[in-house]
């Protein structure tokens, strides 16, 4: 017996994939606009200075060179063993969630 939901292949596929792709990137382009604009958190000025970062470049996407730069030792010595360790843990959680969805392709 032929259920009721079957999918008819590519079209529905792609027709998910423009969707997600659209959403995105305008999710991306938010992220952007609203970047450039004064954050509620500040960075450690008064106390500890060693321990602030340098502030990410203005332009678009500036932000990137200096996240896959930054070493696991430098980002220790700025956010501390708990905010490292976290950071770790989603790391391994993006990991798997790829695996899993390669693997589920």
């Amino acid at each position: 017996m032929a259920s009721s939901i079957a999918s008819e292949g590519w079209p529905e596929i792609s027709a998910t994939m423009s969707l997600n792709v659209i959403i995105g990137l305008s999710l991306v382009a938010l992220f952007e606009i609203k970047r450039k604009k004064r954050s509620v958190y500040g960075r450690r000025l008064d106390r500890v200075r060693h321990r602030t970062p340098l502030p990410p470049p203005q332009y678009p996407f500036g932000w990137l060179i200096p996240l896959f730069k930054i070493t696991q030792k430098k980002t220790l010595e700025l956010v501390g063993l708990d905010a490292y360790m976290l950071l770790r843990f989603e790391k391994l959680c993006l990991k798997i969630c790829v695996f899993s969805s390669l693997w589920g392709m």
